[in-house]
Formats: C-alpha cells, sequence, structure tokens
C-alpha cells in the first residue's frame, strides 16, 4: 500500500537492480503532472529527488542531467485531455514534449485510465531484466492511499513463450494505436522489442503466491470481466463503485466485504448496500481530506482519501487478489481502458480473512478502516449538489470537442530574435462548445494573464507574440469556465500539440540556458559522467558555489579526464552521454563559447576509442 505523500517508494520502485542500467520504459497514467515526470528520471541516477521538505528537487542541473541521460528511453501515454496545469513554468518542460503521448480509446466511450510501467533493464554480461509496476496511483503528487505490485523477471532464452504473459505483451503492444498521433519511429521500435521479448519473460512471484496473471481492460481481443470460476467471498477495495457493477459481483460469494468512499456509499442504493456482509470507510484519522477534490477547480487540488483499487476473492483452498486500475464502476469493466494484475495463492495467506487480520506489532489494512452503516432514507441530491453536477458534464463536454479539433502550433520568425506562435484548428469540424461554456488558452511558458480567448468556428485559435525561443512550447494550457445561473466552475488542463516550423536548435538553446558559464558546463559534464551507484562519483563533481580557479583547473585538467576515463572503462555509455551534450553546445555559438579552450584535446581521443561518430 502506498500512504498518502509517499512518492519516494515509487520513484525507488523505477531504480535499476544493482549494476544495471535503464534501457527502455514505457508508462500509462490517466492524469499527469509535468513537474512528477520531470522528476522521474533522477530514479534512473544517483541524484537526490527531493529536497530538505521532502518536496520534489528543484535543482535544475540535477534534472537536466537526468532528463538528458535517460533521453529517447522513457515514453508516456496519458488521457488526452489530462495533463495538470503546472503552477509555474520550468523550461525544462521544453524536453518532455515528445515523450508525452496523449490517447484516447478507440470505441469512443470511456477514457485511457491505467496506471502500469514496464521497464528494461540492461547491464553488460548479464541477462536482461524486465521490471512491471502495476498500480492506482497516477503519475502525479496525490495525496492518497494507493496500491502498486512491483514484479521483476528475467528475459529467459527459449523458443516456448509463457502465454500467461501474452495480455501483458498485448496491452503494450497497443498503446501506440490508441495515441491521437503517430509515436516516433525509437518509440515503436522500443514497444515492438516489448511485445516479443514479455512472451519470454520469467516473472518472480512475492512470497505466498504461486501464479500470476494479467488482465488488459478496453483493447482489442481483452476479456472484460476477471471475476470468474469458484468464488466463495469477495472483497473489494474501491474508491468509486456503482450499483450495476456491485450487483454483479455480489451474484457470487456470501458476506463479501465492500470499502469504499464515504461520499460513494451514501449515494449507492441500500439495496445494493444490503448484499454485503460487511461495508467499511477509512476512519477520519487516515482520511483526513476526504472530498478535497470537490472545489469549483478542481484541477489544482492533489486527490486525497481512499484511492486503492483492489479485489479479493476466495475459492476453496486457493484465493487471488486484483490490483490496478479499475474502479468497481460499470465504465471501468465495459467501457475505459484499464489493466489489472492477478496474483494467485493460499487463502489462509492471501484470502479476504488474511487481507482484513489485525496482527499485532505490524500496521494493518483494518486498522485504517471503520464499519459503514447504511442510512434508512438514501442520501438524495440537492439543488447546489444538480447544478455541479451539470456543470461538470458541460465541462467533460467541452474538454472531449477540444482535444478533437487537434490543435497546433505553428511557429515563425519574427525579427531578429523573437517568434510568433499560432495556435491553429486541424479539425475540419468546427469547435462546438455547449452553451454556457468559455474557454482561453495560452503557452505555459506564458503568465496566466496572456491567455486569449478560443473561438468556436475559426480555425485560427488564438496567435502568439513576440515570444522568445526559450518560451516556444507545444504544452497549451486551456481554462474552461461553465455558468449556470450564478454558479460557476472552472477547470484546466494541458495540450501536447505538435509544433511546426520549430527551430532546430530550441533544446540546445535551453541546455545553454541552464549553463551559465564554463565552470557549470563542466561540472555538468561530470554529472552526465559519474556512475549510477551513491558510492561512485558523488565526491568528484565541485559545488555549484565553488568557483575558484583551482576548481576549474581541476576539473578541466585532472578529474574529467579521469571520469572520461572512468567511464570508458567500466559504463561506456556515460561516453554518449557526455557526447550527446557535447554535441548540443557545439550546435549553437553560445555553446561553443561553453567549453573551454583545450577541451577537444581531452575529448576527442575519449570519442574515438568509443566509436563517437563525429557531428
Amino acid at each position: 500500500m502506498l500512504e498518502p505523500q509517499d512518492r519516494r517508494q515509487l520513484l525507488e520502485s523505477l531504480r535499476p537492480p544493482s549494476g544495471y542500467s535503464l534501457g527502455f520504459a514505457v508508462g500509462t497514467t490517466y492524469s499527469l503532472d509535468l513537474l512528477a515526470l520531470l522528476t522521474t528520471p533522477l530514479a534512473f541516477t544517483f541524484f537526490d529527488w527531493e529536497d530538505e521538505s521532502g518536496r520534489p528537487s528543484s535543482d535544475p542541473k540535477a534534472l537536466l542531467a537526468a532528463t538528458k541521460r535517460s533521453a529517447d528511453r522513457i515514453s508516456i501515454f496519458c488521457q488526452a485531455g489530462q495533463i495538470l496545469v503546472p503552477p509555474k513554468h520550468q523550461v525544462l518542460y521544453g524536453l518532455l514534449e515528445d515523450r508525452v503521448f496523449e490517447v484516447t480509446p478507440k470505441h469512443g466511450r470511456g477514457v485511457f485510465h491505467p496506471k502500469v510501467w514496464v521497464l528494461r533493464y540492461t547491464a553488460p554480461g548479464w541477462p536482461v531484466i524486465y521490471r512491471l509496476l502495476c498500480m492506482s496511483r497516477n503519475l502525479t503528487f496525490d495525496r492518497s492511499w494507493d496500491s502498486m505490485l512491483v514484479l521483476d523477471g528475467v528475459l529467459e532464452d527459449r523458443t516456448r513463450v509463457f502465454a500467461r504473459n501474452r495480455p501483458l505483451s498485448d496491452f503494450v503492444a497497443a498503446l501506440p494505436r490508441l495515441a491521437l498521433r503517430p509515436v516516433p519511429g525509437r518509440v515503436q521500435e522500443g514497444i515492438n522489442r516489448f511485445k516479443r521479448e514479455l512472451l519470454k519473460v520469467r516473472f518472480e512471484l512475492p512470497t505466498g503466491f504461486n501464479d500470476v496473471r494479467f488482465w488488459p481492460l478496453g483493447i482489442d481481443g481483452a476479456r472484460q470481466w476477471p471475476f470468474t470460476g469458484r468464488i466463495d467471498r469477495m472483497l473489494v477495495i474501491s474508491p468509486y463503485a456503482s450499483a450495476d457493477c456491485l450487483n454483479e459481483t455480489n451474484k457470487t460469494g456470501h458476506s463479501n466485504v465492500l470499502v469504499s468512499r464515504l461520499e460513494t456509499l451514501d449515494a449507492l442504493p441500500r439495496k445494493c448496500l444490503d448484499a454485503f456482509g460487511r461495508i467499511y470507510c477509512l476512519t477520519s484519522s487516515a482520511d483526513p481530506e476526504e472530498g478535497a477534490e470537490e472545489s469549483d477547480d478542481a484541477d489544482r487540488l492533489p486527490l486525497a482519501g481512499l484511492h486503492a483499487k483492489v479485489y479479493v476473492a476466495d475459492g476453496g483452498r486457493y484465493a487471488s487478489i486484483w490490483t490496478g486500475s479499475a474502479n468497481a464502476t460499470n465504465a471501468a469493466f465495459h467501457g475505459n481502458v484499464e489493466f489489472l494484475a492477478e496474483l494467485v495463492g493460499t487463502k489462509k495467506r492471501c484470502g479476504v480473512a488474511a487481507v482484513l487480520r489485525r496482527e499485532k506489532g505490524r500496521p494493518n489494512l483494518v486498522d485504517l478502516l471503520e464499519s459503514f452503516e447504511p442510512s434508512e432514507t438514501p442520501r438524495k441530491e440537492d439543488e447546489e449538489q444538480r447544478c455541479l453536477k451539470k456543470l461538470k458534464k458541460l465541462l467533460l463536454t467541452a474538454r472531449t470537442a477540444i482535444v478533437q479539433s487537434n490543435p497546433t502550433a505553428q511557429v515563425a520568425a519574427i525579427g531578429a530574435d523573437g517568434f510568433a506562435v499560432t495556435l491553429r484548428r486541424m479539425s475540419p469540424r468546427p469547435l462546438l462548445l455547449p452553451r454556457g461554456v468559455s474557454v482561453k488558452c495560452r503557452p505555459i511558458s506564458l503568465p496566466t494573464a496572456s491567455s486569449k480567448p478560443v473561438p468556436e468556428k475559426a480555425r485560427t485559435i488564438a496567435r502568439f507574440a513576440p515570444m522568445s525561443m526559450l518560451a516556444l512550447t507545444g504544452f497549451f494550457a486551456f481554462e474552461m469556465t461553465a455558468k449556470s445561473g450564478v454558479r460557476r466552475l472552472h477547470q484546466r488542463f494541458v495540450l501536447n500539440t505538435p509544433m511546426e516550423n520549430c527551430p532546430e536548435t530550441r533544446k540546445q538553446e535551453i541546455l545553454n540556458a541552464l549553463l551559465q558559464n564554463q565552470d557549470e558546463a563542466l561540472r555538468f559534464l561530470m554529472m552526465m559522467l559519474i556512475g549510477d551507484d551513491d558510492s561512485d562519483g558523488r565526491n568528484v563533481v565541485p559545488s555549484s558555489g565553488d568557483s575558484s580557479n583551482d576548481a576549474r583547473r581541476g576539473t578541466t585538467g585532472g578529474s574529467l579526464f579521469e571520469a572520461l576515463m572512468r567511464a570508458l572503462d567500466r559504463e561506456p555509455e556515460k561516453i554518449d552521454h557526455a557526447a550527446m551534450i557535447i554535441e548540443d553546445l557545439n550546435a549553437t555559438p553560445n555553446g561553443r563559447r561553453l567549453l573551454p579552450e583545450g577541451f577537444h584535446t581531452i575529448w576527442e581521443p575519449i570519442r574515438k576509442l568509443r566509436g563517437v561518430s563525429q557531428p
């Protein structure tokens, strides 16, 4: 179970095994926080991902180094229209545009809702290791109780495949087909490799389990109802639930148990609840912010309270536990794209009673719960709640229309150093917004005051000028307002729009902007060269506050050469990382000035020994 605020456990789960490095990773999420994605590559390096107060690292050079070292190796698929608007722009967000792929289910129903990571780790002379993370937590900073399953497996040299892995392989292979736009060749190549190799991975099961099964939902050929076979008793843990889905789970088993949010339970029919033997919600101490997302500006607040989705079924001597992204709703099992993993073990170790058992001296799920008694008179929506539901529906319709309009950013140079960005609607159909809904948009690099109204009929949505090179971005923020009488509701989201005619040197200028002088450039190269283990290289890099001539001479002459030679001997891929940075610096006049005189005397022999081509 992931506790609220426990992002460190997620990032530690992404960290490669000792001696290994990340080869390629694919992640899926419903909602996406760009800062969370920006800090994720820190998990694949030695860099600390939190500051002293526990907040995400704000060191731009550490973020830049980690992002550059994972270049082209991380791809994220998220629901279109569910990227959160960052409270503060980071120039580094420009490096994420070609890593984020927005998707929608192709059948036109439901949403893209899985929270899965598949990672491939490699080490010279050792077998390839795959890791699967199956979670209920999005790639955000939500303050919620979540679940996570981590499975490691070795890629075996075998002819026959593991049939149990085929649904996982099919799920990963389906992701590019769900994307709104074609994915780059490097991403498709990585996913094609996953599709082949996952069939030959022997996953190591957690203690107490003897089998694992994978349940992708909402993709072609996938089964939609995983709770089959003998079921004597069932435990359902889900923050959101619908009566039709719960009635389906109650067709089998007796004395079933339901755990959900208080407001979800209050809204369910009494007849549906009476079918359960016991019903629980989180205690007030475990759920101090239950309902916090019910706000006039809900997108600004991290999700709180219960968010885990877990299903436990007893069947004879055995039991199954399903965990993943699917809520106990009809939409989850008959509309959305979701993913669940099922673990099978003995009822004594992992059945309903075992999950709810209290054990002295260790934290227990049941300690977080309190009994819920259904009211004799079901709660009825008041006028305020009906109005809020109506406004949310209007905003959802507007969000869908904006996504389907396929906005594209067209860049044009104006003057010596400025640019104009025109956001155009590429769909031939007019943008039809619901009555009472207005929309404004802006690049996330510009302040809110720069937002411009979004017209319904014009193909040109908005023009922003002048903009600097560093302000250019494909991430556009949309702010929607729905009105009904005196009641208003605001929602915001970001779209990752394609960019046409964007200067080829934009990403190199991002690098130059963060490296102010030669000392910083050399320290940054050292960060790219040192090893991923905490014990290797931490003390080699001079601190950012040490700008003395002695430190500079040591970095340029001694330490840098030693770091290059050590990387060439122990981790030659680090030379490739350095070559990428050196190529970026050489691409612009400002960047070339950051490399001190005589640097190439050190670099050229190393480059040739590694076989790095000259750009």
